[in-house]
This record gives C-alpha cells, sequence and structure tokens, in this order.
C-alpha cells in the first residue's frame, strides 16, 4: 500500500489479508509485507468495513463527499469468493436511507444466518442473507438515531452495535 492509503478495515480469512481504504481501494496480502492492489472504485468512495462469511468477502462504504459521484450517493457493497477478484453489487441508494446524512454502509458484521450493515448517519440497518442482495432492517430502524460507530458484532444469538452517544442497540433480530 502507498503511504497515503488510510486502512479503514482490514480482515484476515481463509489465508488472506484484505484491507480496504478511504480511497475506494482493496488491497490484498497473504504475509502482510507485500500487499497487492485487487479493486479500485469507479466513483469516489471511501471503503469502511469486510467481513468474511461463508466462502464471501464483503465489503462496504459509500459516497465520500468529494468529486463526481455521478449522481450516487448511497451504500456501496463489493463481493469476493477469492478475494482477488471483486464484483461491485446494486449498491444500497440514498432514497432507502432514512434521515439525511446516512451516505454509506459501515459497520458490516455476519451472525445467525445473515449480514448486517448499519449506515454511517442516522437511522438505518440493512440485511442480507446472501451479502448480494440487500433490504432494510426494519428491527432497527429509528429515526433521528446517533451515529453508529464503526463496529457490529452478533454473539450468543444477539446483534451489538454502539452509537456514537454511548448507547449501546441490542437486538435478535
Amino acid at each position: 500500500m502507498g503511504d497515503n492509503d488510510w486502512p479503514e478495515d482490514i480482515h484476515f480469512a481463509n489465508g488472506l489479508w484484505v484491507c480496504a481504504n478511504d480511497y475506494g481501494q482493496i488491497y490484498t496480502s497473504a504475509d502482510l509485507a507485500i500487499w497487492t492492489l485487487r479493486y479500485d472504485a469507479p466513483l469516489p468512495w471511501i471503503l469502511t468495513s469486510i467481513d468474511y462469511q461463508n466462502g464471501r468477502w464483503v465489503v462496504v462504504g459509500g459516497a465520500n463527499g468529494e468529486g463526481d459521484t455521478k449522481g450516487f450517493e448511497g451504500g456501496n457493497i463489493v463481493t469476493s469468493t477469492d478475494g482477488i477478484n471483486w464484483i461491485d453489487q446494486v449498491p444500497v441508494e440514498k432514497s432507502a436511507f432514512v434521515g439525511e446524512v446516512a451516505y454509506r454502509l459501515s459497520p458490516i458484521a455476519y451472525g445467525g444466518g445473515q449480514w448486517i450493515g448499519a449506515t454511517s448517519g442516522y437511522g438505518g440497518f440493512f440485511r442480507s442473507v446472501d451479502g448480494l442482495n440487500w433490504s432494510h432492517n426494519s428491527a432497527f430502524l429509528i429515526d433521528a438515531l446517533p451515529k453508529v460507530q464503526n463496529e457490529a458484532e452478533y454473539q450468543i444469538g444477539i446483534w451489538i452495535v454502539p452509537l456514537q452517544d454511548g448507547t449501546i442497540l441490542m437486538s435478535t433480530l
């Protein structure tokens, strides 16, 4: 990775390190010494969260608010089955978000047979059973929700999502 590539998230699975950054790029490494650029976003995106489950890498993020987004202001999803070849999935459009400041998905986590992705802004959680197709998750749908921290966790059958105001959301979905 270059000197100015600020990693947003890094994850190890299946013998491979995958790192996403705030320039919309995905790098991989087998040894943490040599990194190879595998994906470079076609729009000014920030890639903020990575997870791997059931043979699929999922990386999420969204518009960074700079440059020409070609009218897109929503959450982007990039997937791979091998960590080398990446595919842009149908993005979560801004219109699907609740509130005015939700422009990207972050964090992402897997548990209980599903993925969840929270918005970086207010009031939205999305879920997917395959990492490819996402829908609004009404279990966490709360208007004017404080910003989600860049973390979500699934343990003992409970989703745990910390908010920036110190609140911790919990749900069994």
